[in-house]
């Protein structure tokens, strides 16, 4: 079953996505993972020499001949293809074009992770994937990891500019306060959260070339 969407204010059904129609309209079925265990089952066919932890990226040099990666740890590797998913803040973006200015977009995010046997059953009714929309702002829950936890992520207009990242420390709070005059389901849903992390969505300018 797919996200049920919701007035975030009244409660009202306005919307129901079938996710088994979308393998049927694009030929491949919609899948949600904790990103831990998708991790993990793309590790577990490799060997474990080839994985390198603990190394964090601090210069990269680029050359005709390949790439020379200069990690905080002192390690320096030669490298003939570099493929660069280090994050928003990346090393290898900025080696390549620069700092690039990012804009704060004037939105917000907030992100909690919670164990499903603190969050009411009758806050995700009726198939565990819950979007709430209202006025500058939605709210998503759902289930992951075999309806063990419950992913919740939410969006806010705001005029405070907010810091880019993806685990900066939150306040369950501001985070409540953020949905005024909710409905009753999701009141519930957000008194249960104890713990939340929040960034700024920031846009930058799109290059002429990778």
């Amino acid at each position: 079953p797919g996200p049920v969407t919701r007035n975030m204010i009244t409660g009202e059904f306005l919307e129901y996505t079938k996710r088994f129609e979308m393998a049927e309209r694009y030929g491949k079925p919609y899948y949600c993972f904790h990103r831990a265990d998708l991790i993990d089952a793309l590790a577990e066919p490799l060997d474990r020499h080839h994985i390198h932890l603990g190394h964090r990226l601090k210069s990269a040099a680029v050359k005709d001949t390949g790439v020379t990666l200069h990690f905080t740890n002192g390690t320096q590797v030669e490298a003939e293809y570099v493929i660069a998913a280090d994050g928003v803040k990346s090393v290898m973006r900025q080696t390549l074009y620069g700092d690039d200015n990012p804009t704060f977009t004037g939105q917000m995010v907030w992100r909690a992770l919670l164990k499903a046997e603190d969050v009411p059953a009758d806050c995700l009714e009726p198939h565990g994937h819950v979007q709430w929309v209202g006025p500058g702002r939605h709210l998503i829950a759902y289930y992951i990891r075999q309806n063990r936890l419950v992913n919740v992520v939410s969006q806010v207009d705001t005029d405070v500019w907010e810091e880019e990242g993806w685990a900066i420390k939150g306040d369950p709070d501001l985070m409540r306060a953020s949905y005024p005059n909710a409905e009753p389901r999701l009141v519930k849903l957000l008194s249960t959260i104890k713990e939340c992390s929040k960034w700024g969505l920031f846009t930058r300018p799109i290059t002429d070339n990778w």
